[in-house]
């Protein structure tokens, strides 16, 4: 018996030389795009119309609000000066409402059941009203 090093070259078993192990991620990639759902959804394109148009004329109104007030925070903070006491409790009021509106749409876009509809919001509104205050 040699060792490795004497005239013996060392195999080294792995999966660096499968092809299939090297392009795994490419692969799942390939099959993500690839699949077609039950329904008839092709990937890619949103099922949330198709099986519950409420929950998703929600999701859409609620998450449009919120990146609405995201952008009127954004400009008041732009424009706020040292002097101005108005202007911070409207940038505060519109971020309790940018927070609502995303709380909401995220509901509206991901609870499927009727008791997690009922325990998400239950569970968020402590959370709004602590970082409201």
């Amino acid at each position: 018996m040699g060792t490795p090093g004497q005239g013996q070259q060392e195999r080294r078993p792995g999966p660096e030389k499968d092809l299939a192990w090297q392009l795994r991620k490419y692969l799942l990639l390939l099959a993500i795009l690839v699949i077609e759902t039950k329904d008839g959804h092709r990937t890619g394109n949103p099922i949330l119309p198709g099986t519950r148009p409420l929950r998703y004329k929600l999701f859409y109104y609620f998450n449009a609000t919120a990146f609405a007030a995201s952008l009127v925070v954004s400009i008041l903070l732009l424009f706020m000066k040292h002097e101005d006491h108005v202007r911070p409790l409207a940038v505060r009021g519109i971020m309790v409402i940018d927070v609502c509106c995303l709380m909401l749409a995220y509901v509206a876009g991901s609870c499927r059941g009727r008791l997690t509809t009922i325990y998400v919001p239950r569970w968020s509104a402590p959370l709004s009203s602590y970082s409201s205050s």
